[in-house]
């Protein structure tokens, strides 16, 4: 592990490795420094994710953000000739930093009737349009990675037919907030992480929309009842794992919507989501990146 350390404003981290390992930093670096983060290409096919702390915050993150970039997931490994993962740490004026974050930030449409834009920016919406406003700076989920694009795009399919709708790892909650947008009266938001409850909570705000999404701080195995529309956007073992509480979840003739699935583990998923219980309905690809839209059997 190699670093440099000073009191600083932001950290910026470049990770040398395969892209997967992207997800996994972004969603720490946001929770050691409560604000959003920026991803860039770096050379060598390495990327770049950089986030903006005050002194004091980063003197208490840096030893976690240390040994969690040491101890990658299995899965998010880097390969031995890829070379070892760095940080560096530079002092920068507060107002740089806020505009530069905000400007990686711009309004994005994941399908042609649904945009997700920054609560700085504005956009003109058309007959049938809808909107949904996060803050990037709270947790993990602004529409702009393929998993959550693609996992936006299948809900648009699904939407307005559903009563309600589950988010499992809701994040932002801006799979929650687009599918309330897109015309499901209820859903409920579902995160192990206080974090992400709170930042949906404050979306939820934002949209207008607290009064219609129910909040629970913990994991699917707390939950009674089902869903017709159920959202995992998570990773290929979390819904390996997960199976058995997902398809509880879901309810007969309901929808699965998984997503953040590595394009080389989507034989493992579906494997768990097959027949006779599952039956698959759309399944699309962007990058490396793949979701699937899946339909539990009536009676099971």
């Amino acid at each position: 592990m190699a670093g440099t350390r000073t009191e600083s404003h932001w950290v910026e981290v470049a990770v040398t490795g395969p892209t997967p390992a992207e997800d996994a930093i972004v969603w720490r670096l946001m929770g050691l420094s409560g604000r959003g983060v920026e991803v860039a290409d770096a050379p060598d096919g390495r990327l770049t994710v950089t986030a903006w702390f005050d002194p004091v915050k980063w003197a208490e993150a840096e030893p976690d953000l240390a040994a969690f970039l040491s101890d990658l997931p299995p899965e998010l490994a880097l390969p031995d000739e890829a070379g070892e993962p760095s940080w560096t740490a530079r002092r920068v004026p507060e107002c740089d930093w806020v505009e530069n974050w905000k400007a990686f930030f711009r309004p994005v449409w994941p399908a042609p009737n649904l945009v997700v834009r920054p609560p700085w920016e504005t956009v003109g919406l058309g007959p049938g349009q809808t909107e949904v406003i996060i803050d990037p700076g709270q947790a993990f989920g602004t529409g702009h990675h393929a998993s959550t694009a693609m996992c936006l795009r299948l809900l648009t399919g699904a939407a307005p037919g559903p009563t309600g709708l589950l988010d499992v790892g809701c994040g932002t909650g801006i799979l929650a907030l687009a599918g309330l947008g897109l015309g499901i009266p209820r859903a409920v938001g579902l995160d192990i992480d206080p974090l992400a409850v709170r930042a949906t909570r404050h979306n939820a705000g934002l949209n207008g929309l607290a009064d219609r999404l129910g909040l629970i701080i913990g994991g699917p195995e707390c939950l009674r009842g089902s869903w017709p529309l159920v959202l995992a956007n998570l990773t290929a073992k979390d819904l390996i794992d997960l199976a058995g509480d997902l398809t509880r979840l879901t309810a007969p003739g309901g929808r699965l919507i998984a997503s953040g699935i590595l394009t080389k583990r989507l034989s493992e998923v579906r494997a768990r989501y097959g027949a006779p219980v599952w039956s698959l309905e759309k399944e699309m690809s962007e990058g490396e990146w793949s979701a699937c839209g899946l339909i539990k059997t009536k009676g099971t």
